[in-house]
């Protein structure tokens, strides 16, 4: 048997929570008083230590449960979070797909800017040789004396 005091001691709660418990109907028959003390049965300290630790293993379990929540809760968060940068990333990936489409035709023009370019030279390489050739004739006609003249 322990009295309040002692009891309070073995389960490492205070008096008044002693107090509290022992006001259960399941432990009332393991509780009573002599000359104005009152004492608990070794069956009642066993009964309190065991809805003890069921209280607190539900607390347990429920903080284990909040904190799985709140887990659950933040995975939430950065799924979404990856999925709105995956999202972002997509669209910038369209952006620099246009923006290299829009470079590829410019490349285009700018290939058929050169290659007129150099059609245009080729032309004028031609005409410059014809030009060449009619002042080498002309020069040569002005060379050429008539033989009469020589003498």
């Amino acid at each position: 048997m322990h009295d309040i005091k002692e009891a309070s001691e073995v389960l490492n709660i205070s008096g008044t929570a002693v107090y509290k418990w022992i006001q259960r109907k399941e432990l009332k028959k393991f509780v009573f008083k002599q000359n104005g003390k009152t004492y608990i049965k070794p069956e009642g300290i066993d009964i309190i230590k065991g809805l003890k630790e069921n209280i607190e293993n539900i607390q347990k379990t429920r903080n284990k449960k909040e904190n799985s929540n709140s887990e659950k809760q933040d995975n939430t968060k950065d799924i979404e979070n990856f999925n709105n940068l995956i999202l972002n990333f997509t669209e910038q990936l369209k952006v620099k797909d246009k923006q290299i489409e829009a470079q590829g035709e410019q490349l285009k023009s700018k290939d058929e800017q050169i290659n007129n370019l150099i059609r245009l030279n080729e032309n004028a390489q031609v005409l410059i040789k014809e030009q060449q050739n009619k002042v080498l004739l002309l020069e040569e006609k002005n060379n050429k004396k008539a033989w009469w003249k020589l003498f």
